[in-house]
Order: structure tokens, then C-alpha cells, then sequence
């Protein structure tokens, strides 16, 4: 296992909900940026405000972490589970 994580090479497939001037947003970032190193630079940001479905969905749970469409976290980086679904999205 790397300093990044066990998996930070891959492309990981996921995308951030945030707002901005959103401090929990920006510590999700930035651990989800230690997490995956270079691989981060693929992941999509996108602005919750900016679009009336992501914050019909999401408004109130931001930061969220989405993988393949599906929430892994939300409020904090859970950095267990972003390894479990690595883990079985490599399989």
C-alpha cells in the first residue's frame, strides 16, 4: 500500500458534490486528494447550486462523494469506505 492508498492509481470513476464557500467541502477535497494522488486530478467537481437536480438531491448532505452514480459518503471523507468500494469496483 502506497502513501495515497492501496488503489490510488486507478482510475477511480468518482465524482464530488460541493459548494462553494463550503469548508467541509474543501477538507472532503483535500482528503480525497491525499487519498487517490494523481488520480484525483480526473474527478469531477461539481457545484451543487448550479444544477436543480443535484441539489434537489443533495442540498443539505454536502460534501457528497458519488461513485458510479451511487453515494459512498457524504459530510466527511470515510476513508474505509472509499477503500471498500476501490476494492470491489476492481474485481
Amino acid at each position: 500500500m502506497n502513501e495515497s492508498g492501496p488503489v490510488a492509481d486507478q482510475a477511480p470513476g468518482f465524482v464530488l458534490v460541493s459548494r462553494a464557500d463550503c469548508h467541509l467541502c474543501e477538507i472532503m477535497h483535500a482528503a480525497l486528494t491525499a487519498f487517490l494522488g494523481k488520480a484525483a486530478a480526473e474527478t469531477p467537481v461539481l457545484d451543487v447550486d448550479a444544477d436543480a437536480e443535484l441539489r434537489r438531491r443533495y442540498g443539505h448532505k454536502v460534501p457528497v462523494l458519488l461513485h458510479a452514480g451511487e453515494v459512498v459518503c457524504f459530510g466527511h471523507f470515510d476513508r474505509a469506505q472509499v477503500e471498500r468500494v476501490l476494492r470491489a469496483s476492481a474485481r
